[in-house]
């Protein structure tokens, strides 16, 4: 029997051949791709969403999102207009009395003159709801306060508090007036804050003592009046400076000495060359060389007459001065300035203000004022942020 015949071996040839031409055909495998780490995913995304935020930020967000006016932004609008309008001569050395003038010539937008009007409101001092100075008139004339020879304790602790809130911000809003319209350089504004700080200290001494004064007064005079001993008599004559104590006029006196200002400001301590060490050229825009001349009058004519009081370095008169414009013959009967004249009192209103050409203007429109001339106003006329306000809303600004 024959045995099968073995099967015929493929040629290895035939079989490198054909992988070779499947080779050809073969798509290309990719490369495996690392998996991608999920943090840095997560930080990308809020890389992008801060990044966002940011752009909101610095373009002042939405139109949806934008206040209807600075006092509704509260903490996220700067304090002050210095801060809101950065100003590159603010960077560099200026001539003072130049700048002074341009500013005048120049005056302010409704913008600049809202802002400065909110942050006087925000600071308390306007009329009003929510203003320190109107609450403090509020507890004056609280009848509470006083009854049968008994003082209140709780409204006499409001009272101070308030009187001592009032008193401080009224100074610094001064010295921020001081500071921009004099140009100060920090070690000025440094000597300034200084001066006002020790000159509101003498005051505060002075109105803490006559509130002693008042209230022992009080506590004296009750019922059959026994309580004025020749001790406590002499102590109120003490803490009053030697004034007659009264329920009237020695109690009013004392808020408006530490308050009004007008008369705080009145005191040669608050004079701006007494409160800071000025150049000539600030010197200039003050009223310094006025009041020197005056004072030189009054003692001549003291040594033949009898006079009243010698002047105080706060005029209250004409706001116009020529000294440091065109040597122009100017009659303006009183009341003519318009109701704003109050502006000029520290810092005067200058021709470029009051003229247009041969015309003279009233002093009606605060966009014509330097922004330390309107801050002056407002601190010798708190009632005219409100009007100021109403005005700029009724047209549209």
């Amino acid at each position: 029997m024959s045995e099968p015949p073995e099967p015929e071996e493929e040629e290895p040839a035939a079989d490198a051949d054909l992988e070779e031409l499947l080779e050809q055909f073969r798509e290309p495998e990719e490369v495996p791709r690392p998996r991608a780490n999920p943090l840095w995913l997560i930080s990308a995304i809020l890389l992008s969403v801060l990044a966002c935020w940011l752009a909101l930020r610095a373009g002042g967000g939405g139109t949806d999102e934008q206040p209807e006016s600075a006092a509704l932004a509260g903490e996220m609008l700067p304090g002050k207009v210095s801060q809101r309008t950065a100003r590159a001569e603010d960077e560099k050395p200026v001539d003072v009395v130049e700048d002074y003038l341009a500013r005048c010539k120049k005056g302010m937008t409704a913008q600049e003159v809202r802002w400065i009007v909110e942050d006087f409101q925000r600071a308390g001092l306007g009329e009003g709801q929510g203003s320190v100075l109107t609450n403090t008139g509020r507890l004056v004339n609280d009848p509470s306060r006083v009854t049968e020879g008994k003082i209140n304790t709780e409204l006499a602790v409001q009272l101070r508090t308030a009187s001592l809130e009032c008193a401080r911000n009224q100074r610094e809003w001064y010295g921020n007036a001081l500071a921009d319209g004099l140009r100060l350089d920090a070690a000025q504004k440094k000597a300034l804050k200084e001066r006002l700080n020790a000159a509101l200290a003498v005051d505060r001494e002075q109105f803490e003592n006559r509130v002693k004064a008042f209230a022992l007064f009080v506590e004296g005079t009750a019922s059959d009046g026994s309580g004025l001993t020749p001790e406590i008599t002499e102590k109120i004559g003490r803490l009053s400076g030697g004034e007659q104590v009264s329920h009237g006029f020695f109690e009013g006196t004392t808020y408006l000495r530490f308050l009004e200002t007008t008369s705080w400001l009145a005191d040669e301590r608050y004079a701006p060359w007494v409160v800071c060490d000025l150049s000539p050229e600030q010197e200039a825009v003050t009223r310094r060389s006025e009041f020197e001349e005056e004072m030189h009058l009054h003692e001549e004519a003291s040594a033949h007459q009898d006079l009243y009081d010698a002047p105080t370095w706060l005029v209250r008169g004409t706001p116009f001065r020529t000294s440091l414009t065109d040597k122009r013959e100017i009659h303006i009967a009183d009341g003519e300035f318009g109701e704003l004249a109050a502006a000029g009192q520290i810092f005067p209103l200058e021709e470029a203000q009051l003229f247009e050409g041969e015309k003279f203007l009233r002093i009606n429109d605060p966009t014509r004022l330097h922004p330390a001339q309107l801050k002056m106003l407002l601190l010798l006329e708190p009632e005219r942020a409100a009007e100021i306000l109403q005005a700029l809303e009724k047209a549209g600004e």
